[in-house]
Order: structure tokens, then sequence, then C-alpha cells
């Protein structure tokens, strides 16, 4: 069992990455003072969120192991400024970088809260893809993948003399999925690498590709197991996966529209 100041460790660590929008009293009391630097009730209450966000339960334990943190990142802060440490090239890079992340993350996040993402807006979404989908089929796909052409060639030879699939995968394939025989289970063509999903979305039921296949992995034959016909989800079983397509979409086109208008040279 992790105690709780590595809890609080890891809510520091992933913080940043995922902060949550807090709602606090900017004139809230400090929580501490470090060689009379204050640090704000504001920072721990976004850490508890964090870890909230995270799975963790926000207790007492939870709060004060964040609080020994922020005190000891604040003496360590303060110790590297003493030594002169914030003025190195390198770290004042590594700030811009950092800054011009949360600058951006903060602008994305400005934005959606002015332009909200709707029920309708999901809906919509949801309903093109299922237009998209309306043909479609899924397929039991195995795979075996090699390092090179030649011993994907070899493999493929093979094969075609009589040497099972599964066989081959487990004891030839560099991919995890050897373990089990090279299986991926059931996918949609379009859920492949693009060389692959062309490839399978023409292949029949217990086809092998007739040459090996090229992929950023390394050199692939695969094998269609079976085929069936695409059962779409709800809206609501695929409504996670919905939003997460609508926000990036209009995320993207939003960072379009600044490029477009930005003076880059």
């Amino acid at each position: 069992m992790r105690s709780p100041l590595s809890l609080s460790a890891a809510v520091f660590c992933l913080a940043g990455l995922a902060s949550p929008c807090v709602s606090w009293s900017q004139t809230a009391p400090p929580i501490a003072s470090v060689n009379g630097t204050p640090i704000a009730a504001l920072a721990l209450e976004q850490l508890a969120a964090s870890g909230v966000q995270q799975g963790l339960k926000d207790t007492p334990e939870l709060r004060a192991s964040l609080k020994n943190e922020l005190i000891a990142k604040e003496v360590l802060a303060q110790e590297a400024r003493r030594l002169g440490l914030d003025k190195d090239p390198v770290f004042v890079q590594r700030l811009s970088l950092l800054r011009n992340n949360l600058m951006a993350d903060a602008l994305v996040n400005a934005h959606f809260a002015s332009n909200p993402i709707t029920e309708d807006m999901l809906k919509a979404d949801y309903q093109r893809q299922v237009d998209a989908l309306a043909d479609a089929q899924e397929c039991l796909i195995s795979h075996i993948v090699l390092a090179t052409q030649e011993q994907a060639l070899d493999a493929l030879k093979q094969l075609r003399a009589g040497q099972p699939f599964e066989q081959l995968a487990k004891t030839l394939s560099i991919d995890n999925s050897g373990k089990t025989g090279g299986s991926l289970g059931w996918l949609l063509p379009v859920q492949l690498v693009p060389p692959l999903g062309n490839v399978v979305a023409n292949m029949s039921k217990g086809a092998v590709s007739v040459a090996p296949i090229q992929t950023p992995v390394g050199w692939q034959i695969v094998k269609v197991e079976d085929k069936r016909a695409y059962k779409v989800p709800s809206f609501e079983q695929a409504k996670p996966q919905v939003q997460e397509s609508v926000f990036n979409a209009r995320r993207n086109a939003y960072v379009a529209q600044l490029l477009k208008q930005a003076k880059i040279e």
C-alpha cells in the first residue's frame, strides 16, 4: 500500500497534465509561509481537486501530505533561486515552454467555456458516424509482425507450406500479440493503420495477405479469421468517445483559425 506522501507526489506529477478549474477566493489566507513567502490556499485546492480527478479521496490526510509537499517545493525553489539556477538558459527555455503549454490550455478552456459543446452537437456527430458505418463489417484479425521483409517472406512461405498461422505467430512475431497467436480481436478496418486497413477491407474470411505489409512497427502478415456486420453502439454507450471526437475536432478547428490569422515567418 502506498504512503500518503507517495500519493501526494503522484498528484504533483500529474496535476499539470489535467488541471481542474477550482472556484476559490483569492483572498483566502495562505496555508503556510516559507521564509516570508506565502503559499496560497488556491494551490492546495487545485492539487486536491487534481487528486480527486485521479481517483483519490479528498481526506484531511491527503491535504496534509499535499501541504507538506507544497512547503517542501517552496523551500527547494528558494534554494534553487539562491544558487542562480533560475537564470540557467536551459531552465529558462523549459520554463517558457511550460508557460506556453499552460497558457494554451487556459485559452482552450476559456474558448470552450464561451463556446460549449452541446448535446445536439454530440448527437449530430454520433449520427454522422452511424451513417458512415451503415454497411460496415468488422473483422476478427490475427497478424504476424517481423523485423525485416526477408523474415516476413520466409514466414509467408512457411504458411503456404502448411504451418499453422497461430503457431508461427507465437514463435516468430515480435509483437506482444504473438503470445496469443497473433490475435488482435474484432476490429473495423478503419481502426487499423492505413496500409493494414486498406488490405483487410478487401480480404475475405479465412484469407491471408498475399504479401508482407510494411508498417511503422515492422513487416506484417495479416489473416482475417472471420467477418460480421458491425453492431453500432447506442448513443449513451458511445457518448464518451463522441465527446472526445467532437472536442478534438473543434479544438483543431480553433487552432487552425488562429494559425491562419497569425503572421508566421
